[in-house]
């Protein structure tokens, strides 16, 4: 697994486009892993995850939210290892160390933040996107 992340509209998916050459990918909405999905191609680029964790605060707890984004890390690693795919989960920056005014706002950065502990545990490869310049955090 492989996770990439930066600030919004910082270059994320050209990066990933240009490293992984649009070979044999597919792109997933990180909304749709909680369903079963047809792991044909070789490399898979998950997007849309602060959108789907915006969807999930709005009725689960921190702790809930991050559970479910755990299981959906799980079946990620089982199907690269099972399948031979590999997938490429993208994360937009929230924060920078900004608190927000508004309680859910703060609920929200505050599960992207932990949740983006485990997806950067999870993965062998790290790499963090600024304004199109690459720097590798985790891996070779």
């Amino acid at each position: 697994m492989h996770f990439v992340f930066g600030g919004a509209f910082n270059g994320k998916r050209q990066w990933i486009d240009e490293y992984y050459e649009m070979e044999q990918t597919e792109t997933l909405s990180f909304q749709h892993l909680s369903r079963s999905v047809d792991f044909r191609k070789k490399v898979y680029i998950v997007e849309g995850f602060t959108l789907w964790v915006r969807e999930r605060i709005k009725t689960l707890s921190i702790e809930e939210t991050r559970g479910l984004a755990r299981r959906i890390i799980e079946k990620i690693k089982k199907e690269e290892k099972d399948k031979g795919a590999h997938f490429v989960l993208i994360g937009t920056e929230v924060g920078k160390g900004i608190v927000p005014m508004e309680p859910l706002d703060r609920h929200f950065r505050d599960v992207c933040g932990y949740i983006y502990q485990d997806m950067i545990k999870a993965a062998s490869t790290v790499d963090y996107i600024w304004y199109g310049i690459q720097e590798r955090l985790k891996g070779e």
